[in-house]
């Protein structure tokens, strides 16, 4: 039987909407206009699900990132999943950015003042295990981490370069991974690894 879900990934400047049917991503726009971000997100949910029934499910990412761009795609995902009936998928959208190595690595956004905003991973084949996210400061962050050549991944690398500059740094600039997002998100739908709507809150982590 034929299943598609709706993923919704709107916390940064590097945004995703795309088409997950039977285990694989068949379309995807990337967004890079945060001023219209709302209406390109319906825009292309409209372009990709003209009847909106035929949705399945719902996967949104739920930050940390932005606050007003987490806020877009958690508000339309929520309003989708109660009209329609369906099941809700979460998942921190730092694991957007999850390269396509095998070993450690660390997922990186910048957190202003409050620091950095951190996921731990490591890629074994098409799966990844997590840490993760957490706030840190910058200091602490390379005090702990860069003893050693170490893997950062970011879609901010050319902000972040100058906040950690660090010879053991090894960047890798990235867009969202649609080939790693479907693997984790359809395997999160074959188990049934679902949200609770009323218990749906975006994952903020800012310091006080």
């Amino acid at each position: 039987m034929n299943h598609q879900g709706l993923i919704l990934e709107t916390s940064t400047d590097s945004s995703v909407i795309a088409v997950l049917k039977n285990g694989k991503v068949n379309e995807h726009v990337f967004l890079e206009n945060k001023r219209q971000l709302s209406n390109d997100t319906f825009k292309a949910i409209i372009d990709f699900f003209p009847d909106p029934s035929s949705i399945d499910f719902v996967c949104t990412g739920i930050g940390p990132g932005s606050y007003t761009g987490s806020r877009v795609a958690v508000t339309i995902a929520k309003s989708l999943c109660y009209s329609l009936n369906i099941p809700l998928i979460t998942f921190s959208s730092l694991k957007a950015f999850t390269p396509d190595i095998s070993g450690s690595f660390f997922i990186l956004l910048d957190a202003k003042i409050d620091g950095i905003f951190v996921l731990e991973g490591k890629k074994e084949g098409p799966s990844a295990s997590f840490k993760g996210p957490y706030l840190s400061k910058i200091d602490q962050f390379i005090q702990k981490n860069m003893q050693n050549p170490t893997i950062l991944c970011s879609c901010e690398t050319e902000i972040l370069k100058k906040k950690i500059d660090h010879n053991n740094a090894r960047w890798m600039s990235l867009k969202p991974n649609i080939d790693f997002l479907s693997h984790y998100l359809w395997g999160k739908w074959l188990n049934k690894k679902f949200t609770n709507l009323d218990d749906l809150e975006i994952l903020y982590l800012r310091g006080s």
